[in-house]
């Protein structure tokens, strides 16, 4: 019987019978998977700890009838600290269920891994703006998953964006210059500076994409654009957002 071994985090947790569970790993090697935990509610379990949401750990497994049944942890990181803030983990657990609810299983997805890693571990250690973050993870995530919206050159003209007058098409997901703008579309004006922030998060190396700040007027425009772009090209709704549109 064949044993196989992954590293990834914990993203979804299923409570089943009186004590078995079926965890949903997000992992750097064959993407999601879901693994059947026998008593892993249990006090006693040596899987108790390790199948909760956010556990890094590696796992390894046992396929059998189509069924992946968890044998062994060994745990990487807990990311206590999100754990032991309420806004935190209410971030945390919506990274996760966007992860869930756009990623198919078994579908490789190394860079993405290496994000929410990222991601999950400035979290964890650092103070940086937790609404920013936010917006980096979903402006990347859309990238990821290959809806990257246009925001280096007109979509109708081609031609590089300038300094002002520009604006976001919603219906084709891009940046318009104000020669091609239309009158019917459904367009916003583009402050310079949400124009810059989109670049830099799209297209700077993933080390380097919180090196920046930006004020909570741009962080505000931002945030009405990305909302609108997940809704358009994810087209899911979050049971997470309730409460985090309520911070």
């Amino acid at each position: 019987m064949s044993v196989s071994k992954i590293t990834g985090i914990v993203i979804k947790e299923v409570n089943l019978k009186e004590s078995d569970k079926i965890i949903t790993i997000f992992s750097s090697e064959i993407g999601k998977v879901q693994l059947y935990v026998k008593r892993a509610r249990e006090i006693k379990s040596p899987f108790l700890a390790g199948t909760q949401l956010l556990t890094h750990a590696s796992f390894v497994y046992t396929p059998k009838n189509n069924i992946n049944f968890l044998n062994q942890i060994s745990i990487t990181c807990g990311f206590e600290k999100i754990k032991f803030d309420i806004e935190k983990i209410y971030y945390a657990m919506y990274f996760l269920e966007f992860l869930d609810k756009t990623v198919e299983l078994e579908s490789p997805a190394e860079d993405m891994f290496i994000f929410l890693v990222k991601i999950l571990n400035r979290f964890n250690d650092g103070n940086d703006d937790i609404k920013l973050i936010r917006l980096i993870y979903e402006l990347k995530m859309l990238a990821l998953l290959g809806y990257a919206p246009e925001v280096t050159k007109c979509i109708r003209c081609e031609s590089g964006v300038t300094e002002e007058n520009n604006y976001f098409n919603f219906e084709d997901c891009g940046v318009v210059c104000e020669k091609c703008l239309e009158s019917d579309a459904t367009v916003m004006k583009l402050n310079k500076e949400s124009l810059h922030a989109m670049q830099y998060i799209l297209y700077i190396e993933i080390d380097k994409i919180f090196s920046f700040e930006i004020s909570p007027k741009i962080i505000k425009e931002l945030r009405e654009i990305v909302d609108k772009l997940v809704k358009i090209n994810i087209g899911q709704s979050f049971r997470t957002l309730d409460f985090l549109n309520k911070i």
